[in-house]
């Protein structure tokens, strides 16, 4: 006889538990590819300033707003680069904690296996000594009846 878990219940529960951290860490690399990109726009105007800068004949006044802006830039570069390192121990935090939950849920399916393994031994052992006691008063009438 095949029947429930007790178990069932908590794997139930951990299934859930694993889901909603697979959906938070999903939601955590995507911010962290989202700040990742922004990082690697914010590279590239910089590039597009500092060439601005190179051409010759250009004015003072022209540099001054070149300058001012790769300033802007390099604050912007800067505070995403925060933004990064932040949604990166986010993501982090988010693994680690999808690891712990994975692992909880194998060790649940081990002890469902375990326990069924169990049940059907159990089951087994009541089928022998049925078929036992059944030999057994079959033995004994034979004898009886001799």
């Amino acid at each position: 006889m095949s029947g429930a878990s007790r178990l069932d219940p908590v794997l139930r529960y951990r299934e859930i538990l694993l889901r909603r951290t697979e959906v938070a860490m999903e939601q955590a690399r995507s911010q962290l590819e989202s700040v990742r990109k922004r990082v690697a726009e914010l590279e590239s105007e910089r590039e597009t300033g500092l060439s601005g800068l190179e051409c010759d004949g250009i004015s003072l006044e022209w540099k001054v707003v070149c300058y001012e802006f790769l300033y802007s830039l390099a604050a912007r570069v800067e505070g995403e680069k925060i933004r990064f390192a932040e949604a990166l121990r986010v993501f982090e935090d988010c693994r680690s904690v999808w690891e712990a939950s994975s692992r909880e849920m194998k060790k649940i399916l081990v002890l469902i296996e375990e326990e069924n393994r169990d049940r059907r031994r159990s089951d087994q052992i009541r089928e022998e000594r049925r078929l036992d006691d059944s030999e057994t008063a079959r033995w004994s009438r034979s004898r009886g009846n001799a």
